[in-house]
């Protein structure tokens, strides 16, 4: 890893990742994001309070959709960059659709998650380079116990059940990636966060938010979508030289 290293960001649009996105170019690093409309992410990294001359400094927006490998490529490995990035962040999602079906919710695009992260893994082993592999999923998903409120868990399987079958796939394609030789994988290591449900409060700190395991989760009912962006770039950013191997993490208040 390089002595600065360098970021990629997919889902750049929405909070985890746009906080984290914010904080990472107010901290000086090098990023680059995949985004469909380049004017409503300037904005919103303004309204965070990134200066004009930082994001000309410091960003490389890739206008693309997530699921065209060519812009998935560009923005793991800039142009006239000599490597892939050291670090790869995905919040990448879809908004729900409660037709025809209200009591049935779905997804716009019920793979998202699982189609993306596909085409990030194929793109990463193409350009060459093991970047660690950042994603944001859910609380729910264990498969060790219970990792939310008993009382919680109806609606969790409920509501999230088209989100959740898709996140469940996107973990375990990053899994089955870790799982092959060294030199066979498109990623060096990976974390998966699991927040419990978002909120769009603003950012109450670091040390309100708790983190437990895959083993050990930490089991509550919310987090803000700012923390769990802050949690990424105290953890995944300003850490980065310090990334290995392969874990879930557990994030709630």
């Amino acid at each position: 890893m390089s002595a600065q290293p360098r970021f990629a960001f997919f889902g750049s649009t929405g909070g985890c990742v746009a906080a984290a996105l914010a904080l990472a170019l107010k901290g000086g690093y090098a990023c680059s994001a995949l985004v469909r409309n380049e004017d409503k992410l300037k904005k919103m990294l303004v309204e965070r309070g990134v200066e004009e001359a930082t994001l000309s400094k410091h960003l490389l927006i890739v206008t693309g959709n997530i699921k065209d490998a060519a812009a998935i490529s560009k923005t793991l490995k800039p142009e006239g960059t000599p490597s892939v990035v050291d670090v790869a962040i995905s919040g990448v999602g879809s908004l729900p659709v409660f037709k025809p079906n209200p009591l049935k919710p779905t997804l716009e695009d019920p793979t998202i998650c699982q189609d993306a992260t596909k085409i990030i893994l194929e793109a990463a082993r193409a350009v060459g380079g093991q970047p660690h592999l950042l994603v944001i999923s859910s609380a729910g998903l264990t498969d060790k116990g219970r990792d939310v409120p008993i009382f919680m868990a109806p609606l969790y399987y409920w509501l999230l059940a088209v989100p959740h079958a898709d996140k469940k796939a996107m973990e375990k394609l990053i899994e089955a990636d870790f799982a092959k030789l060294a030199s066979e994988r498109a990623i060096k290591g990976y974390t998966i966060v699991r927040p419990t449900f978002f909120t769009d409060g603003k950012s109450c700190g670091l040390e309100s938010v708790r983190v437990g395991s895959e083993d050990e989760p930490a089991i509550g009912y919310t987090v803000s979508r700012n923390d769990v962006g802050l949690w990424i770039f105290e953890h995944a950013v300003k850490k980065a030289q310090e990334l290995e191997g392969g874990k879930v993490v557990s994030i709630t208040y």
